[in-house]
């Protein structure tokens, strides 16, 4: 088996342990305080290793979401993948087979978000809701995008006296249900008596949003 030589490791190294530091530095203290000085000294390098691998500051930052949306293809994207195969059936799609891709995805991105190492992505990512950068752009076209398309395209296939618009507002909403167990964690802990948001948490979640998305789309 091939073994990465030394100095491609180390660079590789180096260069994630940038994005580390980065991504922690611009979630907790936004763009604009965060220094290049600061992201170095967290990362244990050198600050013009940062111009190196990245250019400059803008750089960097947009690397970061790109680290970002790497990370969440690579855990749904092989359920994206499944639902996006099951619409391409057309006709022949099966309406329960439909469902049970949707639920996939739900249930990938509950997982995702669930875990702490999406803190740092949620606090960047509503971030740019708030103040949308071209950053926003690498998150919206690298997975966001397309999630909310095919979901909307599935609830056309199940609901087809729904208006392109109104599947599209569902796909958001269904989203929404998912997002809010990141962005309102201490609340949704606080509010269901929970310590943690455990393996028992994350089962009685992705059941209710399951519910909730059934009941709907039998109205």
């Amino acid at each position: 088996m091939a073994r990465t030589p030394p100095a491609q490791r180390n660079a590789e190294e180096t260069r994630s342990q940038l994005l580390k530091a980065a991504t922690a530095s611009f979630a907790y203290d936004g763009f604009h305080a965060t220094s290049l000085k600061q992201i170095a000294r967290a990362a244990g390098v050198n600050p013009a290793l940062i111009a190196y691998y990245f250019g400059n500051k803008e750089g960097l930052y947009m690397a970061v979401f790109e680290a970002i949306v790497g990370q969440i293809q690579a855990k749904a994207g092989p359920r994206v993948e499944v639902l996006q195969t099951v619409l391409d059936a057309g006709e022949a799609a099966d309406p329960g087979a439909l469902r049970q891709a949707l639920y996939a995805i739900v249930d990938a991105m509950l997982e995702l978000l669930s875990g702490e190492e999406s803190r740092e992505w949620a606090l960047l990512i509503t971030r740019e809701q708030a103040s949308p950068t071209d950053a926003f752009e690498i998150v919206y076209n690298g997975f966001m995008g397309k999630v909310l398309g095919l979901a909307s395209r599935v609830i056309r296939e199940l609901k087809p006296g729904l208006s392109d618009e109104q599947a599209r507002l569902f796909a958001f909403t269904v989203m929404g249900q998912v997002l809010v167990f990141r962005v309102s964690r201490t609340a949704a802990l606080r509010h269901m008596g929970w310590k943690v948001f455990g393996e028992a948490e994350l089962e009685a979640a992705k059941e209710q949003v399951h519910d909730n998305i059934t009941a709907w789309l039998a109205v």
